[in-house]
């Protein structure tokens, strides 16, 4: 499988790719507005992230309606899918 494939598969970002510095301010805006959104940009920048994190604001509790654990066998993984697994997880 091609690096193409690896990129086609559905998985959350796990390095960050773009920073606060990688915002366009609106260029209408007077140099000392300019100025107070980058430095709400550096304050905040921990959410201003393309890589999801946990968050405490919310919770979410699961009620199950039975105390016994599930058993079953795993899934198998499709043979031609083995390949791009074992690669993205080197990468990760």
């Amino acid at each position: 499988m091609s690096g193409k494939d690896v990129e086609a598969l559905p998985l959350f970002n796990v390095r960050q790719k773009e920073t606060v510095d990688d915002v366009i301010v609106n260029p209408q805006l007077s140099a000392e507005q300019k100025n107070q959104v980058k430095d709400l940009l550096v304050e905040y920048n921990e959410i201003f992230s393309d890589v999801p994190k946990m968050t405490h604001l919310i919770e979410h509790k699961v009620e199950l309606t039975e105390s016994e654990p599930v058993k079953r066998k795993p899934y198998p993984i499709p043979y031609k899918m083995q390949e791009v697994i074992t690669i993205t997880i080197i990468y990760l």
